[in-house]
């Protein structure tokens, strides 16, 4: 008479099959695939991913942006080459409204911000508002390209080693600077400013509001 233990006899059965093993394995490997890939996102959620020289910004009105100015900064007696050759600055436009974009190639964001600026410079064309597109942390010939295929209606100037961008703490882009009649820095606001707020901006700067 055989004692043995019929369900003892299947266990080991099944647990010397391969088959059974190999299956045992890929789930093993999918459920730690799956935790793997958990944690990545969840790092992607909370991390923001910085850039060599900055990072992108949402739009300043997502951040609070108001007409205003937080924090001190050098005087704007700045002067940087251009792309037509010459020099310029906010020096060059005493007693106007002065609008700086510091923008890069490679910024998303900076597009769309160029877009609203593009828009502002004809509404305040002939209004005692000037606009300058500084240009951080790239050689000439990679700014020429780009703007031969997108030009801008107002200069471009270059900050090739970033220099002017580190001196007044421009450290995300885009990144806009308005300097008022008075030659101060009235608004400095990193992340894509909306058409509104730079509109108060310009006006409380001193932009005349008609012709």
């Amino acid at each position: 008479m055989n004692d043995a233990n019929p369900r003892s006899d299947q266990g080991v059965s099944e647990s010397s099959d391969p088959s059974v093993a190999i299956a045992r394995w890929l789930l093993l490997v999918a459920v730690s695939f799956g935790v793997v890939a958990t944690g990545f996102h969840w790092i992607a959620q909370s991390t923001t991913i910085a850039s060599p020289i900055s990072q992108s910004l949402p739009a300043a009105s997502a951040l609070g942006g108001t007409p205003s100015v937080s924090g001190s900064y050098p005087p704007p007696d700045f002067r940087l080459a251009s792309l037509d050759g010459g020099t310029l600055g906010p020096p060059d436009f005493a007693g106007d409204v002065v609008l700086i974009e510091f923008w890069a190639t490679w910024c998303g964001p900076c597009r769309l911000q160029a877009k609203y600026l593009e828009e502002l410079h004809s509404e305040f064309d002939g209004k005692g508002v000037h606009f300058l597109a500084i240009d951080s942390g790239e050689d000439e010939a990679t700014v020429r390209r780009y703007v031969e295929k997108d030009p801008f209606p107002y200069p471009v100037l270059l900050d090739p080693q970033s220099s002017l961008s580190n001196r007044y703490q421009v450290y995300a882009l885009p990144t806009v600077m308005i300097v008022d009649r008075q030659g101060a820095i009235s608004y400095m606001q990193p992340g894509v400013s909306d058409k509104r707020t730079l509109r108060q901006a310009l006006v409380a700067a001193g932009a005349a509001t008609k012709i």
